[in-house]
C-alpha cells in the first residue's frame, strides 16, 4: 500500500516535473565559505531532522555564520535554513505558505515584537521581497531579526506570501482554470542575533546568504 501510494504521487508529478524542467532555479551556493571575512562558516545538518519532521523539501541546508571571536555575549550570528523543493511536491501549499516564522519562533521561546517593511533583493535583474520580523531573543534581551525570502518562478498563479488558509480557498478556482500548479520554490529564511541594529543585520544577511543566491540552469 505504501509503495503504491508512493507511485501515485510520483506519477502526479509528473506533468509538473515536465512543465518546468527547462526552466532556472534559484539555488544557495555554499561551495566556497571561507571569503567571509570576520565571519566562519558552520554546516549544522543535524538541525534539519526538526524541518523533515514537519516539511516535506527535497533538498535543505543549514548552518550559521558567526564571528570568529570566541563566544561571548556580543557574538553575531547569522543562522538559517534553505528549503529547495521540486515541482510537483503535493505538500507544496502547506510547507510553503502555511508556516508563519511567527508561529516557528514562538515554540523557541522567542517573543513577537513587530513587522517592520519588507526589504528587496535583487537576483538576476528580478527584484524579489522579503520579510522582516523582530522579536526578543530568549537567550538575551537584545533584538533578533527574521529575513524570511519566498522564490518562486515568474508567471504562477500564487503571491508568495500569501496564507495557506487563503489558498485553499481559491484552490479550485486555480485548479478548474490552470490545473493547480505545482512549481519549484525556495524557502530561505535567515535569523540575525548580536547586531546593534536592523540596518547592520540586513547588511550581514546580504553579504553572507544574498551574495551566494545564483539561478541554475537545467543540466547544471
Amino acid at each position: 500500500m505504501i509503495l503504491a501510494a508512493e507511485g501515485f504521487v510520483f506519477l502526479r508529478s509528473l506533468p509538473d516535473k515536465k512543465r518546468w524542467a527547462s526552466e532556472p532555479v534559484l539555488t544557495l551556493d555554499l561551495s566556497e565559505t571561507s571569503g567571509t571575512g570576520t565571519y566562519q562558516f558552520l554546516n549544522q545538518p543535524e538541525r534539519l531532522q526538526g524541518a523533515v519532521d514537519q516539511l516535506s523539501f527535497s533538498e535543505g541546508t543549514c548552518g550559521v555564520f558567526h564571528t570568529r571571536d570566541s563566544v561571548t555575549v556580543g557574538q553575531r550570528s547569522l543562522d538559517f535554513f534553505y528549503l529547495e523543493y521540486d515541482p510537483g511536491n503535493p505538500r507544496f501549499i502547506h510547507d510553503i505558505f502555511g508556516h508563519a516564522p511567527e508561529v516557528c519562533m514562538r515554540s523557541t521561546g522567542a517573543t513577537f515584537k513587530s513587522e517592520h517593511p519588507s526589504r528587496a533583493i535583487t537576483i538576476n535583474g528580478r527584484s524579489i521581497k522579503v520579510l522582516v520580523l523582530e522579536f526578543v531573543s530568549p537567550v538575551s534581551s537584545g533584538p533578533f531579526w527574521i529575513f524570511r525570502m519566498t522564490w518562486l518562478p515568474e508567471g504562477v498563479p500564487y503571491e508568495p506570501y500569501e496564507s495557506a488558509a487563503q489558498l485553499r480557498r481559491e484552490q479550485k478556482l486555480i485548479s478548474g482554470i490552470l490545473g493547480s500548479p505545482k512549481p519549484p520554490a525556495r524557502v530561505l529564511l535567515a535569523g540575525a542575533l548580536g547586531y546593534d541594529s536592523l540596518d547592520a543585520a540586513w547588511s550581514s544577511y546580504e553579504q553572507l546568504l544574498v551574495s551566494r543566491l545564483r539561478m541554475r540552469e537545467p543540466g547544471d
